[in-house]
């Protein structure tokens, strides 16, 4: 106690009690302000009492201070008072505040933080977003893995070998296939007749070899043309000996001329049997390939000095024989009486118009045959030509026998024809001339002819017919073509 203060018991007691008091004020908004020290009454030289100071402090221990401590004993105060001297000076506590004060500072409250509420929602909505695009951001590698993934599938797929089974391979018709077996033998046979001809010694050789590999190479082309390439089957017997006899520089021996005019031979025979089955055009072409091959195998074989090879079917051959014709009918099935009322044979080229046009052709061979007889250079000839009539004659009887077994009107007797001048004074080489054209007009038949059967043997009559027209040319001295009866290709 200083001595500036007055002594304790100058205040009274209950004056001491109320000033240090629990305050029962309405506390303001926000935490409660707590004393760090007991209050202490502290008395001025006025002796009139000075308001103690109370520290405000956070420790939520002493803000739940008991009403106990309002009820401390005078004894209490004084000690209180005895330790003021020692004791740090306390802030006095603020004074309380009314309830109106208490009411308004409620209400600005309020409407501050009404204005702030707004904002306030903004600001949680903001973050709502903000999450929620977190949430859904961690999700969005998802698609771009899937179609990445996708992508590279299809790459894979497209880039891999996928094994398909191969479709079988179309069967081979017969014609195609009689095609390809004589392309094969014509080309082995040409390489075979083009080695022989380099490397022949002898010019009548020389020439026959090099005449045979004319006509194959022209066979060649027409077996191939239109149709694209080679055949695939692998090269024949015949491919491999031509590529043994084309590597030598050596003249070719007996053995080998000999063994080339074999299989010349068995390839024409081949290419004449087959013709007899194939469809039409093909037949027709066969048949010359096969006759024109034959017909080189006789100059070959002249010029070797070898006899005529063996032929297995009804060919050409040197001399014609004026029986040949007649042992083959174009057909033996159905009466030459069987039509009652013929009609004019169809327009365009058919099988009607091409009998039409055989029966024409023999009737004018008769006629020319019968004029140029008489006027041959020897008796050998005119006698041939007189046997050769003879063929005609059975020949124009079968073609009006074949139109009428068909129901198709005959052509009529013609009185006399107008023949060249040739027929006259060279009868020998007009009649090979006519023989050329008779060829011609056989082949067409049998383009338009089914395959031959015991019912139908029109094909067999016109092969044969054919044959003996290029044999009967060939006798006359007609120069023959690669292809016998069909024109050649450019």
């Amino acid at each position: 106690m200083t001595d500036s203060q007055p002594p304790a018991s100058t205040v009274p007691e209950h004056d001491v009690k109320r000033r240090i008091g629990p305050r029962r004020a309405t506390a303001p908004a926000g935490p409660p302000a707590t004393a760090s020290a007991p209050a202490v009454l502290v008395l001025g030289e006025s002796s009139s009492p000075v308001e103690p100071v109370i520290e405000p402090t956070s420790d939520p221990s002493l803000a739940d201070a008991t009403p106990q401590a309002a009820d401390a004993t005078p004894q209490a105060g004084a000690v209180a008072e005895t330790g003021a001297a020692s004791a740090p000076e306390p802030t006095p506590e603020p004074a309380a505040e009314s309830k109106p004060a208490l009411a308004e500072k409620h209400a600005e409250s309020s409407a501050s933080e009404l204005q702030q509420a707004p904002s306030n929602r903004r600001a949680f909505r903001l973050e709502i977003a903000t999450a929620h695009k977190r949430r859904r951001g961690r999700w969005l590698w998802l698609p771009r893995v899937l179609a990445l993934l996708i992508l590279f599938a299809v790459v894979a797929a497209i880039g891999s070998v996928v094994t398909v089974p191969e479709a079988p391979a179309p069967a081979v018709s017969a014609s195609e296939q009689s095609r390809r077996t004589a392309l094969e033998s014509v080309s082995a046979l040409r390489e075979s007749a083009t080695a022989l001809a380099a490397t022949a010694t002898a010019p009548a050789q020389q020439a026959a070899f090099a005449s045979a590999a004319t006509t194959l190479k022209k066979q060649e082309s027409a077996l191939t043309t239109p149709r694209p390439a080679t055949p695939s089957a692998t090269p024949s017997s015949a491919a491999s000996s031509s590529s043994t006899m084309s590597s030598s520089t050596q003249p070719p021996t007996q053995t080998d001329s000999s063994a080339f005019l074999a299989k010349l031979t068995a390839s024409g025979n081949d290419a004449v049997a087959r013709a007899q089955t194939s469809p039409g055009p093909m037949a027709r072409l066969l048949l010359s390939v096969g006759t024109g091959q034959l017909l080189a195998a006789d100059q070959v074989a002249a010029a070797l000095g070898l006899p005529a090879p063996a032929q297995t079917t009804q060919q050409p051959t040197s001399s014609p024989s004026t029986t040949a014709s007649a042992t083959v009918t174009p057909t033996a099935t159905v009466s030459v009486t069987a039509c009652a009322t013929p009609h004019q044979p169809a327009s365009g080229t058919n099988l009607e118009s091409a009998l039409t046009a055989v029966a024409s052709a023999e009737q004018e061979a008769v006629y020319a045959y019968q004029v140029a007889a008489t006027r041959m250079a020897t008796t050998a000839q005119s006698q041939q030509a007189t046997d050769l009539l003879a063929q005609h004659q059975q020949a124009h009887q079968a073609a009006l026998d074949a139109l009428r077994t068909r129901c198709i009107s005959v052509p009529g007797i013609t009185p006399g024809y107008q023949l060249s001048r040739d027929f006259t004074q060279k009868p020998a080489a007009a009649l090979g001339t006519l023989e050329t054209q008779l060829e011609n007009v056989y082949t067409t038949v049998v383009a338009f002819t089914p395959a031959a059967t015991p019912a139908d043997s029109t094909r067999t009559w016109a092969s044969t017919q054919y044959a003996q027209a290029v044999t009967r040319a060939t006798s006359w001295g007609a120069a023959q073509s690669s292809l016998p009866g069909i024109d050649e290709p450019s």
